[in-house]
C-alpha cells in the first residue's frame, strides 16, 4: 500500500473521508452523524497536520461533551475515520487507541426527606386535602397511584383500604399514631371521597416554594419505619413492597426518625387542624350544593 504523508491538514483527510463515505452510498442520516463527528475534531483541530493528534487532545474534546452517549457516538465515529486513514496509507498513529468513552453516570439514587423537611412541607401547605394526601404517603407509605384511588370509605378506624396495581387489588394500610390525628377530622363524612391528585398537590407545592416529591415521601415512611421497628418483613408488608430486598440499606437514622414520627398537626403549626378542615368540608358541601356536573364532587384547587 502506497504511503500518504501525514503531514496534511486534519480538515483535508477529513473531506476526503466524507468524500468516500457519499463514493460507498452511505445513508444520508448516518453520514451527517459521521460530517457532526468530524466537526467536533476539525473545529479545534482542522489546521494541524493529521499526525500530531494525540490520545490526550482527542480525550480533551470527549471530555467536552454533554453526555456520555454523546462521548461514545463521537469516539465511534472517529474510530471509524482513523481506521479508514490507515486503510489508506496515511502514515499516522490511531489517537483513538485505547480511549474509552467516559462511562454514563447513574443518577444519585433518591434519599429520604428530613423531619424538617417534613414539617416544613405540612407546615406551608395549605389546602387540607393536599396536607391530608401528604400525610398518608409521608405516615402510611401510599403510593401516589392509591392516593388517586383513595376516598374516606376505605378508611377504618386503624386501617385504610386502597385499590394498588393494575389489577386494582385490595390493600390494607396501618393507619400509624402520627398519621391519625391528620385523618381524624375529615372521618365521617362520606361523601368527601376524593383527594387531589398528588401532580395538582406538587404545582400547589411549588408555587408555595417547595420542592415535593412523592416518590421522596414514600421513600421516607420506610426508611424512618424501617429504623423504629427494624422489621424488615412487617415494613415490606405495610409499604407493599416485594420482594424485601427491595428494603435492604434503607434503614433511616433513628434519632431523625423519631423527630419524624412525632409531626402531628401542632408539631407543624397546626394547632387549629380539627377547626381548619371542619372549615374546609363547610365550604366544600356548600359548594357541591350549589354546582352540578361530574366535578362537583370534587375538592377545591383540584
Amino acid at each position: 500500500m502506497k504511503k500518504i504523508d501525514s503531514s496534511q491538514l486534519v480538515s483535508a483527510v477529513a473531506e476526503s473521508y466524507l468524500a468516500s463515505l457519499r463514493q460507498r452510498g452511505v445513508k444520508a442520516a448516518s453520514l451527517a452523524s459521521h460530517m457532526r463527528a468530524l466537526q467536533t475534531m476539525v473545529g479545534p483541530f482542522g489546521d494541524l497536520p493529521l499526525a500530531s493528534l494525540t490520545p490526550a487532545a482527542i480525550q480533551q474534546v470527549m471530555a467536552s461533551a454533554k453526555s456520555p452517549e454523546k462521548a461514545r457516538r463521537l469516539l465511534q465515529a472517529w474510530k471509524a475515520f482513523f481506521a479508514w486513514a490507515r486503510e489508506q496509507g496515511y502514515e499516522a498513529a490511531d489517537p483513538t487507541s485505547g480511549l474509552i468513552p467516559q462511562s454514563a453516570r447513574r443518577p444519585l439514587p433518591p434519599t429520604p426527606y428530613t423531619s424538617e423537611e417534613v414539617r416544613q412541607i405540612l407546615s406551608t401547605l395549605e389546602n387540607p386535602a393536599d396536607l391530608a394526601a401528604v400525610a398518608l404517603v409521608a405516615f402510611a407509605g401510599l403510593r401516589p397511584s392509591e392516593i388517586a384511588g383513595l376516598n374516606f370509605r376505605g378508611v377504618g378506624d386503624d386501617h385504610i383500604t386502597v385499590r394498588s396495581g393494575k389489577l386494582q387489588a385490595l390493600r390494607r394500610v396501618t393507619i400509624t399514631p402520627t398519621l391519625r390525628p391528620w385523618l381524624v377530622p375529615f372521618l365521617g363524612t362520606e361523601e368527601f371521597c376524593q383527594l387531589p391528585t398528588t401532580m395538582a398537590i406538587a404545582r400547589r407545592a411549588q408555587a408555595a416554594g417547595i420542592c415535593l416529591k412523592f416518590h421522596r415521601l414514600r421513600l421516607s415512611f420506610i426508611a424512618y419505619r424501617l429504623a423504629v421497628t427494624g422489621d424488615v418483613h412487617l415494613v415490606a408488608q405495610e409499604a407493599g413492597v416485594t420482594p424485601i430486598l427491595h428494603l435492604k440499606g434503607l434503614y433511616g437514622n433513628l434519632e431523625e426518625a423519631k423527630e419524624f414520627w412525632a409531626l402531628t398537626p401542632e408539631a407543624c403549626n397546626r394547632a387549629n387542624w380539627t377547626q381548619t378542615v371542619r372549615d374546609y368540608l363547610a365550604a366544600w358541601f356548600k359548594r357541591k350544593s350549589s354546582s352540578s356536573g361530574p366535578n362537583s364532587t370534587l375538592p377545591p384547587n383540584h
